[in-house]
């Protein structure tokens, strides 16, 4: 299906108060170095995908094809300033096979069916800035695998996710500064199979379950993990985990992690919670105000 708008070859336009709407195809496609343009108070919503969709395999061994409503693919950097990211049948950005971008404060993200924004493949890195990010699919509002990246700073994600407001898979290796992230069902931060990540200064708030879940590799009917080899160690520095209906950190499966100087409180389960291979290491965090307890290690469960 053709897409609203399609970009390449060194391209570099400038787009300014358009709306993409109810394309077949996704409503932006960006690829290739060197290719960019501005794009400035837009809208591009309630288009169907397609234009950058790929399969690509799950740690269970599945596949499922991912789409948008912006796609930036292949060494493509453009840049969007006060646009709106509106109600596809896809997710939101796409950013895959090296592909950037630039999104500063004023942009918007909301309504988009599958994920907010997800960044797939090694290179592929875009920055947002000030964003504001609501989402109330199923999948995480913003989901970095298969050593995905990006940069985050200032961003107000709020979800209403069963996965999580950002997660991350497969050396998925994200940075979030300053973050201000909220989920009202699954967990707020949920990093498994490999995933790891940078949380520097971010809030985490008022999960449903824990605030922060790191598990290892999903274990196959043989008994072997799907992913052997894989360690799942998210960095978390100087963060407010709190308010959370079950556990602050849950660390599991294998998981690990590593925690440095966070406040980790008001939590109504356990302020940390590990076990079955859980190892994570904590150095100079205030846990407290919780209301069961502070740490509690269990079921061969580990840790520092």
């Amino acid at each position: 299906a053709g897409s609203g708008v399609a970009v390449s070859g060194g391209a570099a336009p400038s787009l300014t108060a358009c709306r993409v709407r109810s394309n077949k195809g996704a409503g932006l496609v960006v690829s290739g170095t060197g290719t960019d343009g501005t794009y400035e108070g837009n809208e591009f919503a309630l288009n169907l995908g397609g234009g950058g969709a790929a399969f690509f395999p799950t740690p269970e061994g599945t596949s499922f094809e991912t789409t948008a409503n912006i796609c930036i693919l292949s060494g493509a950097n453009p840049v969007f300033e006060n646009c709106r990211v509106l109600d596809g049948r896809c997710s939101g950005v796409l950013a895959a096979d090296g592909g950037l971008g630039q999104f500063g404060a004023g942009n918007e993200l909301a309504g988009n069916d599958c994920y907010a924004v997800e960044v797939r493949g090694g290179g592929s890195g875009p920055t947002f800035a000030g964003c504001n990010i609501s989402h109330s699919a199923s999948q995480s509002a913003v989901y970095c695998h298969s050593s995905g990246g990006g940069f985050f700073d200032g961003v107000n994600i709020q979800a209403h996710s069963g996965s999580g407001a950002v997660e991350t898979a497969c050396g998925g290796n994200p940075v979030l500064a300053g973050c201000k992230l909220s989920n009202g069902k699954g967990p707020t931060v949920l990093c498994r199979d490999g995933g790891e990540g940078i949380f520097d200064g971010c809030q985490i708030i008022g999960s449903f379950k824990a605030g922060v879940d790191i598990r290892g590799s999903p274990v196959a009917s043989n008994g072997r993990p799907v992913s052997a080899g894989r360690e799942t160690n998210p960095t978390f520095r100087s963060c407010k985990i709190y308010d959370g209906k079950g556990a602050g950190v849950f660390v599991h499966d294998g998981g690990g992690g590593v925690f440095e100087e966070n406040e980790i409180l008001s939590n109504a389960g356990a302020g940390v919670d590990i076990k079955t291979e859980g190892n994570p290491t904590f150095r100079a965090n205030r846990i407290f105000d919780g209301k069961v307890d502070g740490v509690h290690c269990h079921d061969n469960g580990r840790g520092t």
